[in-house]
């Protein structure tokens, strides 16, 4: 027979996998799915029964139809799992929305200016009337028009959501496919007097209770921790609620390395698990207490996730160690690897869009690392000093888990934390006093005296560890920026790791020799994309609201020019422009010359002309028109780039001699028609931002 032993469950996962990796990245339609897989389930079937005649002559055939068998479920339950190919989805509806309603099924998020919450549409009005209809959408409300709204409550929407957009930037994360991955295809922004609340219809009790206890218990954190980054801090540790988390705070923790501990994950049950073992972990010894222990360990395991919204993460994380406790019942912990692949069986079942959660890929990979690797690591040196014995054993873990994760880290992040050792030395400890402290807070908040002298204690522990993360931040060279790796190269990284590992595990010489092959195949990849991008030239106009941006790469520099507003906002620049930059080569500061559109020229020899720029580079010559001519410009130009609705008119730009007239994002469309317009009627060669995305053009 097949031998799926001593580790099934990563075998049955590994095939559950290909199967949904194959029903999403591929266009390969499995013709009646559900009849195939019953007719291998029943072929399955007959062969466990006349396994014994067979006498072992198709044990082979026997398992590989157990693989099929696997494959063509994940296919299935992704298939299952995927609303969008459903006839009255949104996303398939031809007539134009003019009112819909739906019940809010995620819990509120507060941002700046407004509130964002998904709503599941259960109906919607056209031309034709009213009708069902499938879909979520993204809802923005502005906080000053909206009433107070919760999870569950249904409302009556007045508009058409918007399809949301792909990304309008060259290398621009995509929102569009992150959002699909949710379910989510469409997006509205509703102003004052755009919906009404209609009733109130729970879909899930528990989530209802979840968001209201986990709002119940920020309270408590917002009434005895002073300070604003502190609570906000103490909010996101511990109960997962990051609304209030400003970019300063989050781009400190991610050079430092420390970004796990603000999203409530393995970590923080991995800490919880811990004191349900330092505190019950002597029934484990008795005759009838192992069954004691789990109910009590998976009892306050799934407590915590429910006072932290049962988010995602959450769910993923007490899942996974649900299995661990459950193993430890049983005695069956020698198998922990077969136990965390039952444990991600379970949740692809559940949700197979699971597996493209970035969280989900690093959790497992961090903890498949620490369970194999920290070991290891901690035996090759035996420390008899107490303290640094437990230095040395978080060092481990943050090594293993780091080895585990990197390469993903990479090509999601592009970046690299080079002082997570250090940071994590004090990051991971204190997240552990956090976690324990805000834990004991609630449990004591019904005493305002005692719950005072721990939120006080909080407080000052969150200062000191802002303080270390944010000293981390700033020692040289912090943080490795702008690596751009594909796919591809990312599994040849951890071809490097696992033939590495194999060849201290096993002392073979030929994994020295795989991964050898495999870092010379990496290098030939990075050789020929470096020369690529040595002789590369070419020119970019950016797609950023409100905003005009430039870039002009030549070889591995490149010049930004932009307004003043933008390069001041790091946060859209990297959004919009850095991941441009960093897969063409361009990766650090000083390969980047800024330029200020609003101020004199340090780079381009710029020629002011009332008040608009002319400049040239390579030869080409641009016209950038920012502010309206005082008389019609006679000129020859190769691209003439309006921004900022300074010309409405064609005939303040008809003796302009030019390639291309290019209507940047910094101007809004609807003012721009009648140019528009115009420029149609006489066939003139335009491009609008705004609504084709950005503009490249390549030098031969």
């Amino acid at each position: 027979m097949f031998r799926w032993i001593p580790f099934v469950f990563i075998r049955f996962t590994f095939f559950l996998i290909t199967g949904i990796l194959f029903f999403i990245h591929t266009d390969v339609e499995i013709p009646r799915p559900y009849l195939i897989f019953s007719g291998f389930v029943l072929i399955y079937i007959l062969s466990y029964f006349f396994r014994n005649k067979l006498k072992g002559k198709l044990n082979l055939l026997f398992g590989l139809n157990g693989s099929v068998i696997l494959f063509l479920f994940g296919y299935l339950i992704t298939l299952h799992n995927s609303p969008v190919y459903t006839p009255n989805h949104l996303a398939n509806l031809k007539e134009k929305i003019t009112h819909y309603q739906g019940i809010i099924t995620s819990d509120i998020q507060e941002k700046p200016n407004s509130q964002k919450f998904a709503l599941q549409v259960k109906a919607v009005k056209t031309a034709n009337g009213w009708q069902e209809a499938l879909g979520k959408v993204l809802v923005y409300v502005s906080k000053s028009d909206s009433t107070n709204l919760n999870y569950g409550e249904e409302i009556l929407v007045s508009g058409n959501p918007q399809e949301v957009s792909p990304p309008a930037n060259p290398n621009e994360f995509n929102y569009k496919r992150y959002l699909s991955f949710h379910h989510i295809y469409h997006q509205h922004f509703l102003k004052a007097g755009r919906f009404v609340k209609t009733g109130d219809s729970s879909p899930n009790f528990l989530l209802e209770y979840s968001y209201k206890a986990r709002k119940a218990c920020a309270g408590i954190f917002k009434q005895y921790i002073e300070g604003e980054k502190e609570y906000h801090i103490a909010s996101a540790l511990v109960l997962g609620v990051k609304d209030g988390l400003d970019n300063e705070i989050k781009n400190a923790y991610s050079s430092a390395g420390a970004m796990h501990v603000l999203a409530v994950s393995g970590l923080h049950v991995g800490i919880i698990y811990q004191v349900l073992v330092m505190f019950f972990g002597r029934l484990l010894k008795r005759k009838n207490g192992r069954w004691l222990f789990g109910i009590l360990a998976l009892w306050f395991l799934w407590a915590y996730a429910f006072i932290t919204g049962l988010s995602p993460s959450v769910l993923r994380a007490v899942t996974m160690f649900s299995f661990v406790v459950l193993a430890r019942v049983i005695n069956r912990q020698s198998n922990i690897y077969n136990t965390l692949a039952l444990s991600a069986f379970v949740l692809l079942c559940w949700n197979p869009y699971l597996l493209l959660e970035v969280g989900f890929q690093l959790s497992y990979l961090a903890v498949f690392g620490i369970v194999y690797l920290q070991p290891k690591l901690y035996r090759l040196f035996e420390i008899h000093h107490d303290l640094l014995d437990k230095v040395w054993g978080i060092t481990c873990v943050s090594i293993a888990a780091q080895i585990a994760t990197f390469p993903v880290g990479l090509l999601y992040f592009h970046q690299f934390p080079n002082y997570f050792l250090i940071s994590n030395l004090v990051v991971i400890p204190a997240a552990l006093i956090i976690v324990y402290g805000g834990l004991l807070l609630l449990v004591l908040s019904f005493s305002s005296f005692l719950a005072g002298l721990v939120g006080i204690c909080l407080k000052w522990i969150i200062w000191i560890l802002n303080e270390f993360v944010f000293y981390i931040e700033d020692l040289p060279y912090s943080l490795l920026q702008g690596i751009d790796i594909s796919i591809t190269e990312t599994w040849m990284i951890y071809g490097v790791i696992v033939s590495l590992i194999l060849l201290f595990s096993m002392r073979k010489f030929n994994y020295l020799i795989f991964a050898f092959l495999i870092f010379m195949s990496f290098s030939g990849f990075q050789v020929l994309e470096n020369i690529a991008q040595n002789n590369q030239q070419f020119f970019t106009i950016y797609k950023v609201n409100g905003q005009s941006a430039f870039a002009f790469f030549e070889g591995e520099k490149a010049f930004l020019l932009a307004d003043s507003s933008l390069l001041n906002d790091r946060e859209k620049v990297r959004f919009h422009i850095d991941h441009h930059f960093w897969n063409k080569g361009v990766s650090g500061r000083e390969e980047i010359a800024f330029q200020n559109l609003d101020e004199s020229d340090q780079y381009f020899p710029v020629k002011k002309v009332d008040g608009n720029l002319l400049f040239v580079w390579n030869g080409f010559t641009f016209l950038n028109l920012r502010k309206k001519p005082a008389q019609p410009l006679q000129t020859e130009v190769d691209f003439l780039i309006i921004s900022k609705q300074s010309v409405t008119d064609f005939r303040e730009i008809q003796q302009i001699n030019c390639r291309k007239i290019i209507i940047d994002s910094s101007n809004k469309v609807y003012k721009m028609k009648r140019l528009i317009g115009e420029m149609k009627e006489k066939k003139m060669p335009y491009f609008i931002i705004s609504d084709n995305g950005a503009f490249t053009k390549k030098i031969p």
